[in-house]
């Protein structure tokens, strides 16, 4: 199958489970999600593979971690503990990317990180900050969970970091595209620890999952896209 073909399907795939997450929403008939949501991961892997004579192996494992973590949040409802074992699996995904994005981090004085360590800073407060408001608003969902939680925000916000470490290292197209891939990354997280920890989208229920998806996906096929063009350039 040509990937050109391959990249069609996932979009058509991406569009009729966002299309589900709608309908879930509003009428709590998840049947789309259902059917549809454990394919994107799939398709975007076996885009990828098609796309380059040498796949990464840990690329590849990032994206079957994040297919659990797809298959495990939509059984959230039969049994709770299923979102811990979601969280797990995005944060195996997380800590892989971290080690494919260290590989072109600058060490020396010369890294964008030691040259603007706001840039770090930046990240840290938006962790803590984010953090403080799910403390604050001490939902029953979060008690239980702030230790998993807390040590989630903190590799999701070192993967951020590391694709900024990458500035300079790749070209400007595979660090534009990856660096945005992981902020859109991050922020769809950011939105799953509201929904499920706070009440500000209760009423927004519909929206929120169809940014959370709307966000998640383009984040990866973003930094996807953005190894490639790294690879295509070596």
């Amino acid at each position: 199958m040509k990937k050109e073909l391959i990249l069609k399907l996932l979009v058509l795939c991406f569009v009729i489970e966002i299309i589900g997450e709608l309908i879930s929403a509003l009428y709590d008939v998840p049947y789309l999600v259902f059917i549809f949501k454990p394919f994107l991961m799939p398709l975007l892997a076996y885009w990828y593979i098609k796309s380059t004579t040498k796949p990464s192996k840990i690329l590849l494992y990032a994206l079957f971690f994040s297919w659990f973590g797809d298959v495990f949040l939509m059984f959230v409802a039969v049994n709770p503990n299923f979102f811990l074992a979601g969280l797990v699996s995005f944060l195996t995904t997380h800590l892989l990317y971290i080690v494919i994005f260290v590989k072109n981090i600058d060490t020396s004085k010369k890294s964008i990180l030691k040259r603007r360590p706001q840039f770090i800073l930046l990240f840290v407060l938006y962790g803590l900050s984010l953090l403080a408001f799910l403390n604050q608003t001490a939902h029953p969902a979060f008690l239980p969970m702030k230790i998993p939680v807390a040590v989630y925000a903190t590799v999701i916000m070192l993967m951020v970091v590391t694709a900024i470490g990458r500035f300079e290292r790749v070209n400007q197209k595979s660090f534009s595209l990856v660096l945005v891939g992981a902020l859109l990354f991050m922020f769809s997280d950011t939105f799953i620890a509201l929904n499920k920890f706070t009440y500000i989208l209760e009423n927004q229920a519909y929206a929120a999952r169809i940014f959370i998806m709307l966000m998640y996906v383009l984040g990866q096929y973003l930094i996807v896209k953005g190894l490639l063009e790294q690879e295509a350039e070596n």
